[in-house]
């Protein structure tokens, strides 16, 4: 009992420091320090799962719906891979890219409880006003913009891409906690409103599509389950106020790229989500929303049904900065099409439409399930902290269309506000 006290406590030690290196790592390999850095992540993850095997507890995480789905999504791209005759040194990296997430969201779940979950929110919402002092500086200061903007999250180009899921934590939890009486009007509007300014100058238009969406679902579903006409009133407020700051946002955003002036009229939403010709960076390269399409025409042949269906194997689009060997025929043929930008055509390719079905089924799945669990008072623990996975769920299906964040290392944070929906108060994580 104590062995297993010890085992908790160090790996719950062990998940702290990865979120908090999460936060940092990209602003050290901006500032100049080795790439290799990143991979303390997985040397600590790999930590993790030996603490998970030691202590017998796979079967447990396995049983989790997530996770399960994960495994079948994997599996399936392993076969795919050993039909194609997909380099077995490929197939690991790409497990490498892939698992490492699900390893750690197991991790939270057996280790973590409620307290955590509420000290790592904490840690998580100081961290963004010391981010809002970085990114402060580096626009005021430095001069940086667009995609350069990360914040605590670095000067590289797609820095933003981190500081997005980072900004959809806290503001969720912002929301969340305000709806519950648990976070003040103050703090809420402060949040939101540095939320909004950060994704203007950033060049984070999507940000504006997801704070809609948080405030919709977070108000929705909180008047479901309290069934308050006060509940109702403070949500509609909190939409009007969102409104209200979506416009000001936007005008902040208008004002800094006046390029974007015209970005969300119908006529050039339309253009963007149908425009297959140009492409994202218009190089003739995928466009997010018809990337399937133009993979179909461009790479898959028509008479190959089984290729559309189960792909050409996990590992066969795989690339690396850091090593050749690392790098597939594939990449070299295809690499411009920038598949690899986006999460959802790189499973695409790699597992088929198996892969990029059932993947995205599995958040989705979770968030009902655990809505549901609300709803039907099934779980009697304090809801905010599911409430706030479920949404992170119902989110996942942008992320996955938006850019390659679910496969790069800000996706921890993503998975870590996902395992709040499977901890318990005081106890390890129910995996069901």
């Amino acid at each position: 009992m104590i062995m297993r006290l010890k085992a908790k406590k160090s790996s719950q030690i062990i998940i702290y420091g990865m979120i908090l290196y999460v936060c940092i790592i990209q602003l050290l390999l901006s500032a100049g320090f080795p790439h290799f850095l990143i991979f303390i992540l997985d040397i600590l993850n790999l930590v993790l799962f030996f603490k998970i095997a030691e202590g017998r507890q796979l079967a447990r995480i396995l049983n989790n719906p997530v996770i399960k789905i994960h495994i079948i999504v994997y599996t399936v791209g392993i076969l795919a891979a050993a039909v194609n005759l997909v380099n077995p040194v490929l197939v690991l990296w790409a497990l490498r890219n892939n698992l490492r997430f699900v390893i750690f969201l197991g991790a939270c779940i057996l280790y973590l409880d409620e307290k955590d979950i509420d000290n790592i929110f904490n840690i998580l919402n100081i961290l963004f006003y010391i981010n809002f002092v970085v990114f402060f500086i580096q626009y005021f200061v430095l001069g940086l913009r667009g995609d350069y903007l990360g914040g605590l999250f670095g000067t590289e180009k797609g820095a933003n891409a981190y500081l997005n899921i980072f900004l959809i934590i806290i503001s969720i939890k912002a929301v969340t906690g305000w709806i519950n009486n648990i976070i003040s009007t103050k703090s809420t509007v402060m949040v939101i409103g540095i939320s909004l300014f950060e994704s203007a100058v950033a060049e984070l238009k999507v940000f504006f599509v997801e704070i809609v969406i948080i405030i919709t679902l977070i108000v929705f579903i909180s008047c479901i389950i309290n069934n308050k006409i006060r509940t109702f009133a403070k949500g509609l407020i909190i939409v009007i106020m969102g409104i209200f700051a979506v416009s000001i946002g936007l005008e902040v955003l208008y004002e800094h790229y006046p390029n974007f002036a015209n970005f969300f009229s119908v006529e050039n939403m339309i253009g963007i989500l149908t425009d297959e010709t140009n492409g994202y960076s218009h190089t003739g390269d995928l466009n997010r929303f018809t990337a399937l399409k133009t993979i179909n025409r461009v790479v898959f042949s028509s008479d190959n049904i089984i290729e559309r269906i189960f792909g050409i194997g996990l590992g066969g689009a795989e690339y690396s900065t850091s090593s050749d060997l690392l790098v597939s025929a594939f990449y070299n043929k295809f690499a411009y099409l920038h598949y690899y930008w986006f999460s959802a055509p790189w499973m695409y390719l790699e597992c088929g439409y198996v892969g990029v079905v059932l993947y995205i089924v599995a958040f989705i799945y979770a968030g009902i399930q655990s809505t549901l669990y609300i709803i039907l008072k099934k779980d009697k623990r304090n809801t905010e902290n599911i409430v706030i996975g479920a949404v992170m769920c119902f989110l996942t299906p942008i992320l996955y269309i938006y850019n390659q964040s679910m496969r790069i290392e800000c996706a921890y944070l993503m998975y870590f506000c996902i395992s709040a929906i499977y901890v318990r108060r005081g106890k390890s994580g129910r995996t069901s």
